[in-house]
């Protein structure tokens, strides 16, 4: 038995050039590689413009450094050319195969091969998974599930040299399957922010009445209101900020509509933030008191916006650890330095 637990592996999709060339790649069984080409790729020797006069490449590679193949002619395949850097001068280093289906047979493999392979596991775990390292013909598969429902969805080919150098991080022994990051485990879940901005500007025919003690007194109400709040907090010693922009149409008879504009920005240990309040209405009279009200339903709905986000808030897809790792691994298969 190989391996003992299930894994749902998904695509790792980045940015990849496309280009047009004479052929699409044809993917061969895994144990055709001979350590050094596979299915009419060379380690070592194709680059990316060899690669791309050769076959049909298009954009979603796994990482910058890499070339996606078209291929049409074996469904559930997908084949990365991973590559030492970027550029037509870049270098083919190794080869990352994945399989939706039809997932490659491991007993048979090792038969094929006639090489018992390294059960290695890596450092960081979120999910059950480990890799099969074949060193001597340079495959390391990733594996996944137990008994009948094994599978193996990633393949990697390359240079056999490289085996062991890339794959010192991992141990021989199981390592034990932790919980996703975190990063507010201990967080209290409130939005904070440290800074209150003000932009007031008035239509045409504004009234009298609109003077300087009218607007401080109106910002001292909605101050107030703002660091009254429960659900935001204001704390002058952290950063962020909540932006207060009250606007009008011009007076017709006394009358005009009264727009406020809030945005918050603020950092979470998930992030920044920034969310939005907006209410409007044309407003006549007792405008102090009305145009109040009308703050208050805009900074509601900036509240509810916050209160939606952080509930949001989480740790850490599942995958991403593997994700992590497997980034890393590629890393050191085409020795691209981060």
């Amino acid at each position: 038995m190989l391996l003992r637990r299930s894994l749902w592996l998904a695509p790792l999709v980045f940015g990849a050039s496309a280009a047009q060339a004479a052929d699409r790649l044809q993917p061969q069984p895994i144990e055709t590689f001979n350590g050094q080409s596979w299915a009419g790729l060379t380690l070592g020797e194709d680059t990316d413009g060899s690669i791309k006069r050769a076959f049909q490449t298009e954009k979603g590679a796994v990482r910058p450094e890499a070339l996606k193949f078209v291929n049409d002619r074996r469904d559930g395949v997908r084949v990365d050319a991973l590559l030492d850097g970027r550029g037509g001068k870049a270098v083919l280093r190794a080869i990352r195969v994945q399989y939706d289906d039809q997932y490659p047979d491991l007993q048979k493999l090792s038969e094929t091969l006639a090489e018992r392979p390294l059960e290695l596991w890596p450092r960081e775990r979120t999910e059950d998974w480990r890799v099969l390292a074949f060193m001597q013909r340079g495959v390391i598969a990733v594996v996944a599930g137990s008994g009948a429902r094994q599978y193996t969805p990633i393949v990697f080919l390359c240079d056999p040299k490289r085996m062991a150098a890339s794959l010192e991080d991992y141990e021989e022994r199981e390592t034990p399957i932790g919980r996703p990051f975190d990063p507010g485990q201990d967080w209290d879940r409130v939005v904070r922010f440290g800074q209150i901005r003000w932009d007031f500007s008035y239509g045409k025919n504004k009234p009298e009445e609109f003077n300087g003690f009218w607007q401080r007194d109106l910002k001292n109400r909605i101050e107030d209101d703002i660091t009254d709040s429960r659900r935001l907090r204001y704390d002058s010693r952290v950063g962020g900020s909540v932006t207060v922009n009250m606007s009008t149409g011009d007076f017709r008879d006394g009358e005009a509509e009264f727009r406020f504009n809030i945005t918050m920005h603020a950092q979470t240990p998930y992030g920044s933030v920034t969310k939005f309040g907006n209410e409007s209405r044309k407003i006549s009279g007792n405008r102090r008191s009305r145009v109040h009200d009308l703050f208050r339903d805009a900074w509601r709905e900036l509240e509810d916006e916050v209160v939606q986000a952080v509930r949001s808030f989480g740790p850490e897809p599942v995958s991403a650890a593997r994700d992590r790792t497997l980034a890393v691994l590629m890393d050191a298969l085409t020795g691209v330095r981060r």
